[in-house]
């Protein structure tokens, strides 16, 4: 299957993905006994915190899956290497969802996520400039860390939020449906972000050859020989390519960075979403509380 095949197939699932769950929500609606009282969105905590979980946890599967392909395909790094790669990411989110619930004396829930949001952006800003054939595991440990020590601040706080002004009675099915977001978000992460990633290396191609190859931009069969060769990236010993500096090695190279860049700006992008989203959430009660 062709590459645009695949971009193709992935949106559509996407959608009619979306559009099922739209028609579930239209069937529970209607119904005498439903499975979720939809009603219960009416609360702005509950369907903005369910959401902010959602790109919570789209953004966790998406940096997994783009690192870990990027750290074996890319880099050619064993399994093991690869997990140390994402370590810093990880202990940033064990710590810092530790240390959250600890500071909510000091601050608010909204301030904290807020602030969570600020430093996993900056986090991905440091990063975007990072991933290249020649990275080094010290190269990428400030990014990863900051990345992972904002996202662990409102993962430990989000369902806190979104349940603040849920009544006692639908605790449970609210509780339920904010869970939900969680396994929903690592499904269609790695497919958003995945997508993400390969719109960034087209991009990155076509970059290529504009800066290294100006003279066959307009030739239709060397830009049909790149996406052919593009596809066959992954069996390509890039290991070797690191120090080539041959026309294809630099296309690569190029290619690479681009396409991690751009995975990182739209996580920067969606992070964001989360700050702003955040920002809407009514944190009075559990103020009161603490």
């Amino acid at each position: 299957m062709k590459l645009s095949e695949n971009i193709l197939l992935s949106i559509g699932l996407i959608v009619v993905s979306i559009v099922v769950l739209l028609l579930f929500a239209f069937v529970e609606k209607k119904s005498e006994n439903p499975l979720f009282d939809v009603r219960l969105l009416r609360d702005r905590n509950l369907s903005t915190g369910t959401i902010i979980r959602l790109i919570t946890f789209i953004l966790i599967a998406g940096a997994l899956f783009s690192i870990t392909y990027y750290s074996q395909t890319v880099l050619g790094l064993s399994a093991f290497m690869t997990g140390l790669i994402l370590l810093p990411m990880t202990l940033g989110i064990l710590i810092f969802s530790l240390l959250s619930p600890k500071l909510v004396g000091r601050f608010s829930h909204k301030t904290i996520m807020a602030l969570g949001f600020i430093i996993s952006i900056v986090g991905c800003i440091i990063l975007a400039q990072q991933f290249t054939l020649n990275v080094t595991f010290l190269d990428v440990v400030p990014g990863m860390f900051l990345f992972g020590a904002g996202l662990g601040f409102p993962l430990a706080l989000e369902v806190e939020m979104a349940l603040a002004y849920v009544p006692e009675e639908s605790q449970n099915t609210s509780s339920g449906f904010v869970t939900s977001s969680r396994n929903l978000g690592m499904s269609i992460g790695t497919a958003i972000i995945g997508i993400i990633l390969i719109l960034g290396a087209v991009g990155g191609m076509h970059q290529a050859v504009n800066i290294y190859a100006p003279e066959h931009v307009s030739n239709q069969q060397f830009h049909q020989d790149l996406h052919i060769y593009f596809e066959k990236l992954g069996h390509v010993n890039t290991t070797e390519l690191r120090h080539d500096y041959s026309l294809k090695a630099k296309i690569v190279s190029l290619v690479v960075q681009k396409a991690m860049a751009v995975v990182m700006y739209v996580t920067a992008l969606l992070l964001a979403i989360g700050f702003i989203l955040t920002l809407t959430l009514d944190d009075r009660v559990l103020r009161r509380k603490t």
